[in-house]
Formats: structure tokens, sequence, C-alpha cells
């Protein structure tokens, strides 16, 4: 009579065993598993929309920069002759009028240039009138029908500044104080009359502008950057309180 081999009944008493995971460890396991996949696809989600909105941002700041140099290089050659009175009555918060002239000619043609904003459709637009006559800045006479029209930027809006935020005009006008010296903090009022026109001795431009490529909507409109510089119109400093301060002296 064989000897029995033990440990046979034990082992096979666990092959034949049915002990598993319960339902409700089954489902809490299930629960965990599809909290850290939603967590995850939340965080892809967040970092996408994060690279996306500082994308257009850096895009929509350089392009504005760019539109706002040509802007504010073409107001810095406006003082062709000395004394003259470079922004044109007339000129607004949407619309600067300006004489320009450049090269290296001894005696150089002026042009009358128009850069106008645009809500609808929001354009920043620049219009050039040839010189038709005239000897000097005070008879100059200038063509009704512009000889070129360039677009400077699309995709652009009024800038909100400040704290609190508040919507200000794409340009505004400021001429001295008479009894600092100073130049005013408040600008002018528009459009500007002759007399005004005559004062101005600084342009502030401000615009906004969204991504043209990669734009970000937050609530339907396009996220934009707001961007703000000036150009100085005196070739001096100020000659103090109580005296002359006229443009392009």
């Amino acid at each position: 009579m064989s000897a029995p081999v033990k440990g046979r009944s034990g082992g096979a008493a666990r092959l034949r065993g049915e002990d598993g995971v319960t339902l409700t460890e089954l489902l809490v396991s299930m629960l965990i598993g599809s909290s850290v996949i939603m967590m995850v696809f939340t965080l892809i989600t967040l970092t996408t929309n994060g690279s996306a909105r500082v994308t257009s941002r850096v895009e929509a700041d350089q392009s504005a920069r760019l539109a706002m140099n040509r802007v504010i290089d073409r107001l810095h050659s406006t003082c062709i002759t000395t004394g003259t009175t470079p922004i044109e009555p007339g000129s607004s918060g949407t619309a600067v009028g300006f004489l320009y002239q450049t090269g290296d000619a001894v005696t150089l043609t002026p042009e009358l240039h128009w850069i106008s904003f645009s809500a609808g459709p929001a354009t920043l637009t620049e219009r050039s009138y040839p010189w038709t006559g005239g000897d000097s800045d005070e008879n100059w006479t200038f063509g009704t029908t512009a000889s070129s029209t360039v677009l400077v930027k699309d995709g652009i809006s009024t800038a909100r500044l400040g704290s609190p935020a508040a919507t200000v005009p794409v340009f505004r006008y400021y001429g001295y104080d008479s009894a600092t010296g100073n130049i005013q903090t408040i600008p002018l009022a528009v459009p500007l009359s002759a007399i005004d026109a005559d004062e101005v001795v600084k342009v502030e431009v401000a615009f906004a502008a969204s991504s043209t490529t990669s734009p970000v909507v937050s609530g339907g409109v396009a996220e934009s950057v707001p961007v703000l510089d000036s150009a100085f119109l005196r070739v001096s400093p100020s000659a103090g309180s109580g005296l002359e301060n006229a443009p392009c002296t």
C-alpha cells in the first residue's frame, strides 16, 4: 500500500477555489480609474488651451506693435519745416491727418496722409494725397483722390485702458499748458479746430488687436491685446510757462 502524497489535497483545494473581487470592489476600482483618466484629460485640455491663449496673445502683440511702429514713425516725420502745423484740422478720435515728407533730396515734395480707424470692418488704413501746388505749408494744396491706400492692420478694436478699464479713442491730441509749461493731461476736443491743431505737440495712439491666425475666443469674442504709444511733435523741450510752445519748433 502506497503512502499518501502530502500537500496534494491542499493544492487541489486552492485550484478549485472561486474567490475573486466583489462587485463593490470592481465598481470602486472602475470609479477610481475613471477619475484618474478624467483628471489627466482635464490637465491636457487646460494645458492646450493655455498654450493656445499664450500663442494667440504673442501673435496679436507682435502684429499690433508692427502696426503701431508704422503709425508712430509716420507721426514722427510730420515736422517737415520749422514752425509748421503738422496735424490737420478735423483730425478726430478715429482719424488723424498730417503732413508727411521723407527722402534725401534738397527740395522734398510734401504729402498729406490720413490714418483712419474703421469699426466695421475693424481696420486701420493709411491714405496718401499728392501735393498739387503751393510753396509753403501756409498755402500747400493736395489732391482729393488718394494716390495710395495701405491697410496698416486688420482685426483691431478700440482699447480699454486704466483702472477701472475704460474705452479710449484711437487718437488723442495734447498741447502745452501755458501756465505750467507741461503737456496737458486732458486731450484737446475733437474734431480739432484750426486753432487747436496749431497747438498739438503730442499725439497718443491706442488700439487693441486680436490674432488673425489663431484667435482665442472667450464668451463669443476674440481676446485682444491693447497697445499704447505716443509721438511728440516738438523738436526742443518746453520753453517754460507763459511762453509759446508751438509744434515743430
